[in-house]
């Protein structure tokens, strides 16, 4: 079960640089220890992507509801946003935030096309 663990975690992160790689951002070993910074930079056209890692850490310090609550929303908007940002549809983004793992290796080993970065809730309309 830990091989299986180990291989899945190696697979979502080889998707993740594929991803970044799809989008031209790769830059050196800076990529492979930002890549989560690196791939919210991917899909936000404004400086939106450092508001992960303050989520993130906010919710580890604080421990509170209320910024464990803002993470989720986080994650779903990125996640749907990302879909939009590869050219998939919002039910995808959803399954992407569901079950990321599955769905960040399929995007990132699939055939989608990197269409440039989204605004913030433009999956709204």
């Amino acid at each position: 079960m830990q091989l299986i663990s180990a291989i899945y975690s190696i697979l979502t992160f080889i998707a993740s640089i594929l991803l970044i790689g799809k989008a031209d951002e790769i830059d050196g070993i800076i990529t492979f220890v930002f890549s989560p910074v690196i791939l919210h930079k991917v899909v936000f056209s404004k400086r939106r992507y450092i508001l992960m890692p303050i989520a993130i850490v906010a919710s580890m310090i604080f421990i509170s509801p209320l910024f464990v609550i803002a993470a989720l929303i986080w994650h779903f908007i990125f996640s749907i946003s990302l879909a939009k940002a590869f050219g998939e549809t919002i039910v995808y983004g959803i399954f992407l935030a569901i079950l990321p793992g599955i769905s960040m290796i399929i995007l990132g080993f699939g055939k989608s096309e990197y269409e440039g970065p989204v605004n913030l809730f433009s999956f709204l309309g």
